[in-house]
């Protein structure tokens, strides 16, 4: 199946204060505004997904993952959210800091492209997860969100960013992309960044 022309976003406030994005930080809605336009005019679909659509759909599609799910933190429920909306529809997920520099060319990778993940630096395989393009229904994703087990007291004692690195984050997407038996559908891209999206922290 080849991967649809569909963007995704996520936002909700972990603060529980029902912030807009822009409440939050105006840049970031500037920038999401940008993305949707600029995609948008091209043939794309874009979606804005809440925590409601999200809850809603993890327990509709993976009702045997939602009771642990729920036992998670937000960061980590974000984690899973990005991979079941893709399983679910395919497309292209972008993290809300990730600012837009040039139009996502699909045309570019082989249709025997399945997954693109992005690598942090050109040297040595260093996944993660601000941006992942993926074609819907892949079984790489059932086996991420069917490994994702409930908070344990060994995480607890760990920094919540390590933790949440390995339970949910990139380490977790790396180790499972180490051992899939699906490593030729799946592209490791380093271009990701500074060509289509430059990351909003690090920009220059």
């Amino acid at each position: 199946m080849n991967i649809p022309k569909f963007i995704h976003q996520i936002w909700w406030d972990f603060s529980g204060k029902n912030r807009k994005i822009s409440e939050y930080n105006l840049e970031w809605e500037k920038n999401r505004q940008k993305i949707e336009k600029k995609y948008t005019n091209n043939g794309w679909k874009y979606k804005l997904w809440s925590h409601k659509e999200v809850q809603h759909l993890v327990r509709k599609t993976f009702p045997e993952q939602y009771k642990v799910w729920k036992q998670l933190s937000n960061i980590e429920k974000h984690d899973i959210a990005r991979c079941i909306i893709l399983y679910n529809y395919g497309g292209l997920y972008c993290d809300l800091d990730m600012i837009y520099n040039k139009l996502f060319i699909m045309e570019k990778y082989s249709s025997n492209v399945k997954i693109i993940l992005r690598n942090t630096t050109t040297t040595k395989i260093s996944i993660t997860n601000d941006i992942i393009i993926s074609c819907p229904k892949h079984p790489f994703w059932v086996r991420y969100i069917n490994s994702i087990e409930p908070p344990s007291l060994f995480n607890f004692i760990k920094p919540k960013i390590i933790q949440t690195f390995q339970t949910t984050g990139p380490k977790k997407i790396q180790k499972l992309y180490e051992e899939t038996l699906f490593k030729k559908e799946i592209k490791i891209d380093s271009t990701l960044t500074n060509k289509y999206f430059i990351n909003f922290f690090v920009r220059g």
